[in-house]
């Protein structure tokens, strides 16, 4: 639950791009259970960004003129033979393709283009919200259908039968408005469908096939990336002012207590070896503290803006740290920090991916010098590794 929430936040989003309208439907959750946030029908996509904030996450529906959907029965070893079935003329790597079997004789195929999603996915990333996975058509309604109690059901295009849990039948044709209550949840027809996709990623269900889930994966990649970033950087700046919040209150306290022995120093030259060493403290920390924020903070948050946004889709950072503690922090043992250092680590799915993001680093007019410490092969495909940025003064 902690993971899920940390993930995805509390609120959960789906956009339905139908023939007329695009239909966006927001879910949050409270106290363990999902409720309407809000419904909207827009009539453009730029209408569609302006209602979705920035870092946003979202499950696409594609159901418009854009996709192709055919109904076929029979007996198929493999989900490309049920494609080619449907659709004989058709050049499979140029298409997303997604099935839904409700019978091992009754199949349900939706096709788009990989140009048109692509250039869509594309378009809502350039704009700050990331699509972790898309269904075409009405395919997604299969999600849904043990929650109906009906045996029927229309969405903003289509009614589709059930039969014990499973799609029966889907048939395109003009429906008009309907409510209905889904494990409640009130939802009018338009937004049957947006139910069912975040119902698929938030269940983490999978039951519509095809070859669009290596892309799905990397979109989901893509968007855990952008999550960690920006939870670490809150996560830093919260620290950071911890930090200032905890020093500012030493300091004050023992500023005071330097006051004070400063003011008895004057009758009682005994407490002078005292006085020097709480002042030797002071500047010791001071110097630790003058040493840590060598660098602006403007700078410093601009550097791990760009480390975050070089990051490849394939290639996940773990671990962050700006001037790391070179030494284990003991009482009464001075702090070392390694000044204008950024200590990174993380695994990755390409060694030359790797090789080349660490080259480009390299090139940035703010880097001195780059030292990989470890790159290895564990015993799955990715590869850990861990590597020290030394920055320019």
């Amino acid at each position: 639950m902690f993971k899920k929430l940390l993930t995805y936040g509390d609120t959960f989003c789906a956009v339905e791009h139908s023939e007329k309208t695009f239909n966006i439907l927001k879910l949050k959750k409270e106290k363990n259970e999902l409720k309407v946030l809000n419904t909207k029908q827009l009539e453009s996509l730029d209408a569609v960004f302006l209602n979705l904030k920035k870092g946003q996450h979202l499950f696409l529906i594609l159901n418009n003129q854009q996709v192709l959907f055919k109904q076929i029965e029979g007996t198929f070893k493999t989900k490309e033979l049920i494609v080619n079935n449907a659709f004989s003329t058709i050049k499979l790597t140029e298409f997303y393709y997604q099935v839904v079997s409700s019978t091992p004789q009754k199949h349900f195929v939706a096709i788009c283009r990989k140009e048109y999603v692509d250039s869509i996915v594309n378009q809502y990333q350039s704009n700050g919200v990331s699509v972790i996975d898309f269904s075409l058509h009405n395919l997604s309604i299969v999600e849904l259908a043990p929650f109906f109690e009906q045996e029927a059901t229309t969405t903003s295009n289509a009614e589709i039968n059930f039969n014990d849990d499973s799609v029966e039948s889907i048939q395109k044709k003009e429906v008009p408005a309907k409510n209905y209550h889904i494990n409640d949840l009130e939802v009018s027809n338009d937004f049957v469908l947006p139910l069912s996709g975040i119902l698929s990623y938030y269940l983490k269900t999978t039951n519509i096939l095809g070859n669009h889930l290596e892309y799905k994966n990397s979109l989901k990649q893509h968007y855990l990336n952008k999550r960690i970033f920006s939870l670490g950087i809150k996560g830093g700046l919260s620290v950071l002012f911890l930090i200032l919040l905890v020093n500012f209150i030493f300091f004050s306290n023992l500023h005071r207590k330097a006051t004070n022995l400063n003011n008895v120093v004057l009758a009682k030259s005994n407490q002078k070896n005292e006085l020097t060493s709480i002042k030797n403290r002071v500047d010791k920390k001071a110097a630790l503290v003058n040493s840590m924020y060598s660098l602006s903070e403007t700078k410093t948050s601009w550097i791990i803006n760009t480390i975050g946004q070089s990051v490849p889709n394939k290639i996940q950072l773990t671990k962050l740290v700006f001037q790391p503690i070179k030494n284990t922090i003991r009482e009464n043992k001075e702090i070392i920090i390694a000044n204008n250092k950024i200590h990174i680590n993380g695994i990755s799915k390409s060694n030359d991916l790797f090789t080349n993001w660490v080259a480009k680093l390299e090139l940035e007019d703010w880097v001195e010098k780059i030292v990989v410490l470890n790159y290895g092969k564990g015993k799955s495909s990715v590869a850990n590794f861990e590597f020290e940025i030394t920055i320019k003064d």
